[in-house]
């Protein structure tokens, strides 16, 4: 699925507003509407996420009272069905009620139908009463919210942060993200990146245990495989061997989401040395054949300017 952060283009909807560009052919269409069409009253903020088809949009809107019948506050998570022009709350409980307390980076699977998400609402989920940062994950289908930050037992975490934005599988079975707590027994402090199999409740470390605080809010970053097999995580940890720049400036790896096996992406496609580079904001094509990153690499580029690399994985 994509994460967008500027505009989309898309076909007129139904229950969206179309309103015709000056000086060309082309329309523009309103997605930040209610099933009737009537734009949210307090507008959108954070971050947008589009499914593959471009069929499903996920947005965010702070305190607003119109998008959805009974709304009247809190920054909640919408999903806009932009064939059929429908809004519905994905920040919500499998009753439908929504959350009492701020949701955000939401970011839906590739085939639109699941939807991952951090929220500090105490009404989600019956293991979650707190107010701390939490991944949820919506089924758009059965409206199921399942609570990812838990333990293979499935008792939850002690954190109170939560970041990547968290990304979810086609299959709903997989996500990962990024969170201030252990969830497995090798943890000792920090923030580490996680990937929860929901189906059987396995947690595996993304990162290396014995470098703690991974990252920070402006560095913590990742993405998954549409079928949830291998996540790409942009971090100071030195996950593999071939890893020799010094951990003041990030890297960004590969790694295997049931095994932890990294894989360093970030660097020349030769595997020469590249003492001094950094590498940002990973994203992981579907079929896990491609990353993308922006970063710097001083021995092939002479300059520490920021660019956008890609790098082939087949």
């Amino acid at each position: 699925a994509a994460l967008v952060v500027g505009v989309i283009t898309v076909a007129t909807a139904t229950g969206a507003t179309a309103v015709t560009a000056a000086g060309g052919t082309g329309e523009l269409t309103l997605l930040s509407t209610s099933s009737s069409g009537v734009k949210a009253d307090f507008g959108v903020t954070g971050i947008l996420s589009v499914s593959a088809d471009g069929s499903v949009l996920v947005f965010e809107s702070q305190n607003s009272t119109n998008l959805v019948s009974g709304l009247t506050n809190n920054r909640q998570v919408y999903a806009k069905d932009v064939l059929s022009g429908s809004t519905t709350v994905v920040s919500a409980a499998a009753d439908g009620s929504p959350g009492n307390a701020l949701s955000w980076q939401a970011r839906v699977s590739s085939n639109g139908r699941y939807v991952a998400f951090i929220s500090d609402a105490t009404n989600l989920h019956p293991d979650d009463t707190d107010s701390d940062d939490d991944v949820f994950v919506k089924d758009r289908v059965t409206g199921e919210v399942m609570l990812a930050t838990t333990d293979a037992d499935g008792v939850k975490g002690t954190g109170t942060w939560a970041s990547g934005p968290p990304r979810v599988s086609d299959d709903g079975e997989t996500v990962v993200f990024a969170y201030n707590a252990g969830l497995v027994d090798e943890y000792v402090g920090g923030v580490e990146f996680y990937a929860k199999n929901l189906a059987t409740g396995e947690v595996t470390m993304l990162t290396d245990p014995t470098y703690p605080a991974s990252g920070t809010a402006g560095t913590v970053s990742l993405d998954l495989t549409a079928d949830g097999s291998t996540a790409v995580v942009n971090t100071f940890e030195p996950l593999t061997a071939d890893d020799i720049e010094d951990t003041a400036r990030p890297d960004v790896f590969a790694v295997d989401t049931a095994t932890g096996a990294a894989t360093l992406v970030s660097v020349p496609s030769g595997g020469e040395s590249d003492t001094v580079s950094g590498a940002y904001f990973p994203s992981i094509s579907d079929d896990g054949t491609t990353v993308t990153y922006q970063g710097f690499h001083r021995g092939l580029t002479s300059s520490t300017q920021t660019q956008v690399w890609t790098k082939d994985l087949t």
